[in-house]
């Protein structure tokens, strides 16, 4: 795997990494796959670098419904990359690597100060009701000073957002990482006076015992199981208890990725909110949301 000390050294350094990233305890012996990933993340890294610098980056906007009238209460901000030939790199591709080089804070300040400003123009068109969704990394969450200053800049800059209307969602993996810091940080947005959601809730830790304490208002069923709900009673009786413990303690709840009738009515019999999928609309630009309006 080297002609010489300093090759074998970064071979071996490869396997470790991937062993790590596979789950850890475990060993993998070098192969030439895990350069070529390594120089194509190391590509991907330095791309980011210039994307951000030309902020080459845009937003698309998927709505979410009201299930029982079907009308739009508001929009979820997902990140796009144009490539040069053509198309765009998927944020599965790019969003791993931007967050393990550190470049994901300042990514993740420009889609809140874009996505505000987005939002801007559509209450410009009188869609006064419509709330807007913003993902908050980890990374981004750890940097609270730094975060709730972007959010309030942003606000400020465009005095038509309320804040009462802009919801960030966050991982149950960023959240459980230190309860007290994390409740700490979710009281200081909430001073803010935005609204807080943990997006795929149900795949990570689901403790009921943090649900108490943080101040949430909402909850989004992840889409693995809105896929497989109406397949097995298992995924069914996820559904339903996360709707359940929603409604008890009086949160929001959003079901994604719904492609199916068959999905929605089964949410709207068990008085599921609000959701968002392909059987409603896909993410589109700004351009098309304001044509949709």
């Amino acid at each position: 795997d080297g002609s010489n000390p300093n090759q074998l050294l970064r071979s071996a350094d490869l396997a470790m990494y991937h062993a790590k990233e596979t789950g850890k305890n475990r060993f993998h012996f070098y192969q030439d796959e895990m350069n070529e990933r390594a120089q194509s993340r190391l590509r991907i890294e330095n791309e980011l670098r210039v994307a951000i610098e030309e902020k080459s980056f845009e937003l698309h906007y998927q709505p979410q419904v009201d299930i029982k009238s079907k009308g739009i209460i508001g929009f979820e901000a997902l990140i796009r990359w144009p490539l040069k030939n053509g198309g765009y790199l998927a944020p599965v591709e790019f969003i791993p690597i931007a967050e393990e080089s550190g470049l994901i804070g300042e990514i993740g300040d420009w889609v809140i100060e874009q996505a505000v400003s987005d939002w801007s123009e559509l209450l410009k068109l009188n869609f006064h009701n419509a709330r807007m969704a913003v993902n908050v990394s980890a990374f981004q969450f750890k940097q609270a000073g730094n975060l709730c200053r972007v959010i309030t800049d942003a606000l400020a800059a465009h005095p038509l957002c309320s804040p009462q209307n802009l919801t960030i969602e966050l991982t149950e993996s960023t959240l459980i990482e230190d309860i007290e810091d994390t409740i700490e940080t979710l009281e200081a947005l909430k001073r803010i006076g935005i609204a807080l959601s943990i997006d795929d809730f149900g795949t990570g830790y689901s403790s009921l015992n943090y649900l108490k304490r943080f101040p949430v208002d909402q909850l989004k069923i992840d889409k693995s199981f809105v896929d497989d709900m109406l397949q097995g009673e298992r995924d069914e009786a996820i559904v339903t208890a996360i709707i359940s413990i929603a409604q008890k303690l009086k949160m929001k709840i959003i079901a994604e990725g719904v492609e199916s009738v068959e999905q929605a009515n089964f949410l709207k019999e068990y008085e599921c909110n609000f959701a968002q999928g392909y059987l409603y609309y896909k993410p589109m630009p700004l351009d098309k949301i304001k044509s949709l309006i």
